[in-house]
């Protein structure tokens, strides 16, 4: 189960970096403020995404003929199981994430309550859908959700309607949402050194769009510039958790001010679709599961009743893979009208191994035709004891599945 959870958290991590490389190198420099957003958001999305699909493709194994009947190549899958630890790793991995988790989490609820109390002794100055509150303490403009504070004091009417138009873009835009998936993946994820550098970047284009759209509604290039170069002088500071007029992008924020527009700058997001194909290829696409279990094969059980719990180690062919090559050599018999009808596939039987090593229960559970099936249980009739499995040092019973593949070649 740790195991499982591990590779997937892995795997999230893994792609989202891969995802925040491609912006950076790809997107990031151009001026497709939405377009740039909506890919960290969604890559988010698909970073959780692809890790979890599960697309079944087939594996070549078992044993391979040629057209003269002589075998090509033969791998036998073999599960492993590791010998118990004195030390769990899982649950110490747990441990330090549950600890990060949580100071990343006080570090949130701090601030909450901080805004809590600057909430408390601000005065009011604008009700309605957009409330704005004015602040005694200096160098603050900051906005969350549906409200706007800021200190008004030695401040002119213009620099103040430019401060509430940025921080009107960013509800506009409804930056809060994203901010709030901030949170939660620096607390989930807080080890991760891409995650933080994620969300700089998106931070930095909610104030781009915040700048744009402040521009694009009238205001004067030159002084919106000069409001930032002396908000940026006067270091405006605001919660960790909300939208800030100066961010610390000054210079970024002026050369992306002033680069123009592209209009195929938008199609370069088409160069993230051979990253996702590559990705999906990495952990999307599984093993083949058996197939459904077909009734063309007289002579086999159609369940295996008997019980079977999780042994601590598997059976094994007594001798290893060579012995085991050799019973196949001299157990399967190449059908000639397999080269002559060309049929290729994979039979597959389970069966069990008891606790002395018999087999038993031999099920054909997929085969391309009934008379390769056929081929196959007469050669299990003739399988020797297998080494038991081991479960707290005792012989258990336990199933287990091999796979006969033929396959023609001219």
């Amino acid at each position: 189960m740790y195991t499982e959870l591990l590779f997937y958290i892995l795997a999230t991590q893994i792609c989202l970096a891969l995802f925040w490389i491609f912006y950076r190198i790809v997107l990031a420099p151009k001026k497709t403020l939405a377009l740039n957003r909506y890919f960290l958001l969604t890559s988010v999305a698909l970073s959780f995404l692809i890790p979890a699909l599960s697309i079944p493709v087939t594996e070549p194994y078992g044993i391979m003929f040629d057209a003269a009947g002589q075998p090509i190549e033969t791998v036998t899958p073999q599960e492993e199981v590791s010998s118990p630890s004195s030390f769990d790793w899982g649950k110490a991995l747990l441990l330090i994430q549950l600890i990060g988790s949580t100071a990343v989490l006080s570090f949130l609820v701090v601030g909450i309550l901080r805004l809590r109390r600057v909430t408390h002794h601000a005065t009011p100055i604008q009700n309605g859908k957009i409330r704005i509150y004015s602040l005694q303490a200096p160098n603050l403009a900051f906005s969350l959700f549906n409200r706007i504070y800021l200190s008004t004091a030695d401040r002119d009417e213009t620099t103040l309607r430019q401060i509430v138009a940025h921080e009107t873009a960013h509800i506009h835009f409804h930056h809060s949402r994203d901010i709030s998936l901030i949170c939660v993946l620096q607390t989930l994820f807080w080890w991760n050194p891409f995650v933080w550098l994620w969300r700089r970047s998106l931070r930095e284009v909610h104030e781009f769009q915040a700048d744009d759209f402040v521009l694009n509604n009238g205001s004067d290039a030159q002084q919106y510039i000069t409001l930032m170069l002396n908000l940026n002088g006067l270091k405006v500071k605001y919660p960790e958790f909300a939208n800030g007029f100066c961010n610390s992008l000054t210079k970024k924020r002026l050369t992306m001010i002033t680069q123009n527009r592209s209009k195929w700058a938008r199609y370069r997001v088409l160069w993230s679709l051979p990253l996702i194909g590559a990705l999906m290829l990495c952990f999307s696409f599984t093993e083949q599961p058996e197939a459904p279990e077909q009734t063309t094969t007289e002579n086999r059980t159609d369940t295996l009743n008997t019980k079977i719990e999780k042994p601590d180690s598997m059976p094994k062919f007594p001798g290893g893979q060579e012995a085991y090559m050799q019973w196949m050599n001299e157990n399967l018999i190449f059908p000639e009208r397999t080269a002559q009808e060309k049929i290729s596939g994979t039979v597959v039987c389970r069966f069990i191994v008891r606790a002395d090593g018999t087999v038993d229960e031999i099920t054909i559970k997929s085969s391309p035709a009934p008379y390769l099936s056929d081929i196959v249980l007469n050669a299990m009739k003739h399988m020797p004891k297998w080494e038991p499995a081991m479960k707290n040092n005792q012989p258990v019973d336990c199933a287990t599945t091999l796979p006969f593949e033929f396959r023609f070649y001219n």
